[in-house]
């Protein structure tokens, strides 16, 4: 079983609705987000969202991990990372499916906002992914 579950959407049998009160739409919420994050569904609606739509809603996620979770909450139950964080490159073996290495990915990125990820110190690389992770 891999470290992401879903179980509450197919558990849940009680109403879904907005505006009842504040534990129906916390459920309610809690399986919006579980359909939302559905491998089928992301395929089909991701590639329809604008740049600015994708850069909205992950900076939306990003600001309510910052505002709601401690650091060490962040990486325990949303990266659900034991361990310091570290760049795995392509921890599944799908780095030819991917067309990316996980450091050729940071490379891309890197670039994105005017830097050179080889000339960065490893403090700096260290900054930079807390920085594209936390905003």
């Amino acid at each position: 079983m891999g470290k992401f579950a879903h179980r509450f959407v197919h558990q849940y049998r009680g109403l879904l609705g907005f505006g009842f009160d504040r534990e129906t739409d916390e459920k309610t919420l809690k399986v919006y987000l579980q359909m939302f994050s559905d491998d089928t569904f992301l395929e089909s609606f991701v590639p329809r969202l604008s740049d600015q739509e994708m850069e909205d809603l992950i900076g939306q996620i990003f600001r309510l991990l910052k505002n709601h979770l401690k650091d060490d909450e962040y990486h325990s139950l949303f990266l659900k990372d034991d361990e310091d964080l570290e760049i795995r490159s392509d921890p599944e073996g799908d780095e030819e499916k991917n067309g990316q290495s996980g450091e050729d990915q940071l490379r891309w990125l890197c670039s994105k906002k005017g830097l050179d990820w080889d000339s960065l110190t490893e403090k700096e690389k260290e900054e930079f992914i807390l920085e594209i992770t936390r905003c």
